[in-house]
């Protein structure tokens, strides 16, 4: 008797060679290679008026995939649908059943929440249905984000250009961005200062105390009046313990990683992006060769439950003990509390095997996908090891009327700390390190030996990256953890937004975008309602509600507000007249129009004369000096003054260059070409001759006036080299980079005027604010961290990795070399 074969169906061909591993010669494994039905991409594909029926169709490509899973399963007895464990795959294998269902063999439908022996095991002893619930939210999404897309999209096309498009989801993250963007340029600083004490007990080492109350209420010093009478009261204290409060804190581990987190993590950590994170998490699911043969490391890696199976939570304790001991071992196993929306369907993401550790596996693994294994297998273990214990001292000091306190930690016990320990997220400030206090006791007298003054400014919100960004979709309850790498995609794909330093700034297509559609579909942009409506498609998902009860309630709302739209939004093709007068002629009106280069402005009196034009990006950007203060704007980035109205020039790109040019006299310079007579207030230094500014292939030069002068000069970033004896002074300047055909790919950096003689040289943004150890006249800052870069302070960055030639890429700090 011959026998029987299985055809089992996954998605990708990765996966299919793992799961071959693991399956006897009765079984064979073919891939879909994805969705094979699709709703058509030339028209709607969906029957409104038949009650949101959906027009399915074969996707390009996937026909002969389709004619070789028919062929395939001519041959066996059966077929099973091991597509991905989540409703994407279940409307996968839905569509592919549809295809299959003719040929007269059975159809069951399996999981595989994790690719190894015992989960494939599993999977197989649990065949079943294909969930129809499941099917329906997939499809009730699928038709939802059509219905927005192929409706509001054309009106997009039509109204400013083609090629725009909105989203359900998409573009409510637009609106947070550019909500966000909006409230940094609304932020006043706020001017407050500080006082902290450096006071000493008698034979112990001294410590910082800061001022937090007076006469038992805070204490707030608006300003320097305030600080210097506080100041003088201080000086002339006597400094007498007031309290010592001690207690131990207790910290316990963060749950394994969800989707949200895990994509969180990688982007704070190695600012990785969402989808290259998913990218390294799916090939770690699907399977790599290892010398026992091919497995997945991880489970599915698409969920937002923090739930963890017994057998898993069991192999972990048993692991920890074995290599950690009973210490780090809690009484009972952690069981992590899922939010109230999470669908709870997978397990947290965990390495399949927790004795596979990091070193073992490393050698078989991409450097990307080994750091990526270790972060999870860490997290998933550190959540089963004991609390963390902290010793914190709360010391209370009164100076008068005044009182002052300082926080010290002390870890007594790490518990999972010496496995796993948390980022600091990128927006958020260290605080302040918590000192090793000396003994102390209440009513014993301390020594002054110092006072520091210090003058602060309140900060504006910080813009968002892609991990606060992931975040807050989460907390709103926007998005699910399969769709927030394709979010963050499609925002900087249609240029609705672009990242400045790993952060997101609204373009002025973005800001467009959204104040229309925030204008003419109010609905859609509103987060409450996204939320909503999120959670409605999740109670389709539990049988709870039905898909065409949603599609006409969202249908309903949106065809009455798209035929509003229709009629009231104004054409940016055409041009819309704005409020603002004309700056060069002040009697016109501004007007905006778009165009394949993006959006311009003009003066409504051009027939009158008015030759003004500018570039709606560069005037709707606010130059350095107003977004941020004296001290923090970056020195290359000032621009000159117009030759002929004095008018500070714009810097901006157009389609194919980089140009600086006057909103009014129309003067404009592009890369290599010849610059116009800017004449600045420097001379030349092979003579007297004033310089003028020009523009070359690698950016803008100083060059002499005379004829026959060939002398040129980079921009300077007026600050003096720090380097040991140099009298040069710092200027900008671009890291050349292998294939960099345009600056957009050069990386900025800072090097001395008299390279090579000196090769000191710094990246980062320049601080003009003196260095308080060595006295130097500015300092850098690095993401979070503002030091200096004189090679001799003691608070400099001289072990940064060093770049001492222009062609090298630039150091993430400074580097000295004086000839």
């Amino acid at each position: 008797m011959a026998e029987s074969k299985t055809l089992v169906i996954v998605e990708s061909p990765a996966k299919a060679r793992t799961l071959a591993r693991y399956l006897g010669p009765g079984y064979v494994v073919r891939a879909s290679k994805g969705h094979v039905k699709d709703l058509p991409k030339n028209k709607l594909g969906v029957q409104v008026e038949k009650d949101f029926e959906p027009q399915w169709v074969v996707v390009e490509g996937r026909g002969p995939v389709l004619k070789e899973l028919k062929e395939a399963a001519q041959a066996v007895d059966r077929i099973l649908l091991a597509t991905d464990p989540d409703r994407e795959g279940e409307a996968i294998s839905y569509h592919i059943a549809q295809e299959l269902e003719p040929l007269g063999k059975p159809i069951a439908r399996v999981w595989l929440r994790e690719i190894t022996q015992r989960g494939v095991a599993e999977a197989l002893r649990e065949p079943r249905e294909i969930d129809p619930n499941l099917v329906e939210a997939q499809f009730a999404r699928r038709i939802l984000d059509r219905l927005v897309g192929y409706q509001i999209s054309p009106l997009l096309w039509d109204k400013v250009w083609r090629g725009l498009s909105a989203g359900r989801v998409q573009s409510v993250a637009l609106r947070l961005i550019v909500e966000r963007e909006r409230e940094i340029e609304r932020f006043v600083p706020q001017e407050y200062w500080t006082i902290r004490a450096l006071v000493q007990p008698d034979g112990r080492p001294a410590f910082w105390v800061r001022l937090v109350r007076q006469a038992g209420r805070k204490i707030q010093l608006p300003d320097e009046a305030a600080a210097r009478a506080t100041e003088q009261a201080l000086r002339s204290a006597e400094y007498v313990v007031l309290r010592v409060e001690k207690r131990r804190k207790h910290r316990t581990p963060p749950p394994p990683f969800i989707t949200a987190k895990l994509q969180q993590a990688a982007a704070q950590r190695w600012r990785w992006s969402a989808q290259k994170t998913m990218a390294i998490a799916q090939r770690l699911y699907e399977g790599v060769d290892l010398p026992q043969g091919r497995m997945g490391l991880i489970t599915y890696m698409r969920t937002d439950s923090v739930r963890i199976s017994e057998e898993a939570i069991q192999a972990a304790r048993a692991f920890i003990r074995e290599h950690f001991g009973a210490r780090d071992l809690p009484a009972t196993p952690r069981r992590f509390k899922a939010k109230a929306d999470a669908q709870d369907a997978h397990e947290a993401i965990r390495p399949t095997h927790v004795d596979l550790t990091p070193d073992v596996v490393r050698p078989h693994l991409s450097p990307d996908e080994a750091r990526l294994y270790e972060l999870i297998w860490k997290r998933f273990v550190a959540s089963q090891m004991a609390d963390a214990e902290v010793d914190v001292t709360t010391v209370t000091v009164r100076a008068g009327d005044y009182e002052l306190e300082a926080r010290g930690e002390v870890l007594v016990y790490p518990g999972y700390l010496r496995l796993y320990q948390e980022e600091l997220p990128e927006t958020e400030e260290p605080e302040a390190d918590a000192e090793r206090l000396p003994p102390l006791k209440e009513g014993e007298v301390l020594t002054l030996r110092d006072l520091e003054v210090k003058q602060n400014f309140t900060q504006p919100p910080p813009r968002y990256t892609e991990a606060t960004l992931i975040r807050e979709l989460e907390r709103r309850g926007i998005g699910r953890p399969s769709t927030y790498a394709t979010i963050v995609s499609i925002i900087q794909n249609r240029d609705y937004v672009v990242k400045d330093r790993q952060f997101f700034r609204p373009t002025a297509l973005g800001r467009l975008v959204c104040d229309l559609l925030e204008k003419f579909f109010p609905d859609m942009m509103d987060y409450d309602y996204t939320a909503r409506m999120e959670a409605s498609l999740d109670e389709v998902e539990t049988g709870k509600k039905r898909r065409q009860e949603i599609l006409q309630a969202f249908y309903q709302v949106l065809l009455r507000q798209l035929r509003q739209a229709q009629k009231d939004m104004p054409s940016y093709k055409q041009g819309v007249e704005l409020s603002t007068p004309c700056p060069a002629c002040g009697e016109g009106r501004l007007i905006l129009r778009w165009s394949r280069n993006g959006g311009f402005l003009y003066c409504s009196r051009q027939a009158e004369g008015c030759t003004y034009k500018a570039d709606y990006e560069a005037a709707l950007t606010p130059p350095p000096a107003e977004a941020r203060s004296d001290e923090e704007a970056p020195a290359a980035t000032a621009t000159p003054a117009c030759p002929r109205c004095g008018r500070p020039m714009t810097l901006r790109k157009d389609r194919r260059d980089t140009v600086l040019e006057c909103a009014v006299c129309q003067i404009r310079a592009v890369h290599g070409t010849s610059w116009p007579a800017v004449r600045t207030d420097r001379t030349c230094s092979a003579g007297h001759a004033p310089i003028v500014l020009r523009s070359g292939p690698y950016g803008y030069y100083y060059r002499c006036t005379e004829p026959d002068c060939k002398a040129t000069a980079p921009l300077y970033a007026d600050v003096p080299c720090l380097a040991d004896g140099c009298p040069g002074e710092m200027v900008a300047r671009f890291a050349r980079k292998a294939n960099a055909s345009s600056a957009k790919r050069r990386r900025l950096f800072y090097g001395c005027s008299r390279y090579p003689a000196c090769s000191f040289s710094f990246s980062g943004t320049i601080v003009r604010k003196a260095c308080p150890a060595c006295g130097a006249p500015y300092q850098v800052r690095f993401g979070r961290r503002t030091v200096c870069v004189r090679p001799t302070c003691a608070r400099s960055v001289r072990k940064a990795p060093a770049a001492t030639t222009a062609s090298e890429r630039p150091p993430r700090g400074a580097t000295s070399k004086s000839k």
